[in-house]
């Protein structure tokens, strides 16, 4: 019986989230702050970035992490290979997230690390799952590099794989992993810039508009770049079409992220921090700036009319 129940003990140890306890908090003066392991730490970490340029200067990169951890920042981020989960079925560590990740703890031997993850991957040739199809600048679709069509079976599928990712992160690097910076999806990065520009990101693969159109009935057809970008009525308003398919792409977005935020805390057994953001894009901010005009004349027609029906009063009271 003892033999037995120390070899479930080692399956259970061996299965277990080895890294900190990461979560929101507040610092005694009332500031937002990071509780790691109990102790309360800024609520910041530093990209451990190489791109734009700097992908050679790790001598450069390597005083900026000093620097950082002096002056008490405790986690940090890097961007993970897109080999990682890009275009293979598999969840593998590539050589250069590997490297990223060593270089931060030959500078900051204490660092823990925030990797950037791209949860927009397509599972490779390997899968059955469609790659995401890009709408061209002469309106036909083609598929895109490396980013799966946002169907259901995809959004389970990546989550799930993103779960295993993770798992050999931490058999990587024990300890060492506080969270997860879910990227790819969020901020616009994909499926929401739209022609003019070189390639609309708007996924129309066949098994997401297959996906779209179930219980639509057979005349269903999902509404095209060009309508979704050109509204008919003015500068503002877009089809029914249009609006049906944008929101069915937000909503698949926004499963997306939720699948894979809740399969990344599932792996770190909730004690890692789990990171997103649904961006705003320009157009948002032009929405808003148009709401907010059409509520200011709406308060000046408003005041005009109460200007009216007052001199109106008067001219009436007056003898």
């Amino acid at each position: 019986m003892s033999l037995i129940l120390l070899l479930l003990s080692a399956c259970a140890s061996a299965d277990a989230w080895s890294g900190p306890t990461v979560a929101p908090a507040f610092s005694p003066s009332g500031v937002s702050a990071l509780k790691i392991d109990g102790a309360v730490s800024a609520a910041q970490w530093f990209v451990g970035n190489t791109q734009g340029g700097l992908d050679d200067d790790y001598a450069s990169w390597g005083v900026e992490l000093k620097h950082a951890a002096a002056a008490g920042v405790r986690i940090f981020g890097v961007c993970t290979d897109g080999s990682d989960l890009l275009g293979q079925p598999a969840a593998t560590l590539a050589n250069k997230t590997r490297e990223m990740v060593q270089r931060v703890l030959d500078s900051v031997p204490a660092a823990l690390i925030m990797p950037r993850v791209p949860i927009g991957a397509w599972l490779g040739a390997g899968s059955t799952l469609q790659r995401v199809a890009l709408v061209q600048p002469n309106g036909s679709a083609a598929p895109g590099p490396g980013y799966g069509a946002i169907t259901d079976e995809w959004i389970a599928a990546s989550a799930q794989r993103l779960q295993l990712w993770l798992k050999e992160l931490d058999a990587a690097y024990p300890g060492r992993i506080a969270g997860v910076h879910l990227a790819g999806l969020a901020a616009g990065e994909m499926r929401y810039a739209q022609p003019p520009e070189t390639l609309g990101y708007a996924d129309y693969a066949t098994s997401t508009t297959a996906q779209f159109c179930s219980g639509r009935g057979a005349d269903c057809i999902a509404a095209t770049a060009d309508d979704r970008t050109t509204p008919p009525d003015g500068n503002l308003f877009i089809s029914n079409a249009s609006a049906s398919y944008n929101l069915f792409l937000s909503r698949q977005v926004q499963r997306a992220i939720s699948a894979n935020a809740a399969a990344a805390k599932n792996a770190m057994q909730g004690k890692g921090l789990v990171i997103t953001f649904y961006g705003v894009r320009a157009l948002l901010l032009a929405l808003l700036l148009a709401l907010l005009l059409a509520l200011l004349l709406a308060l000046l027609l408003a005041l005009l009319l109460a200007l009216l029906c007052a001199l109106l009063l008067a001219e009436v009271r007056s003898p």
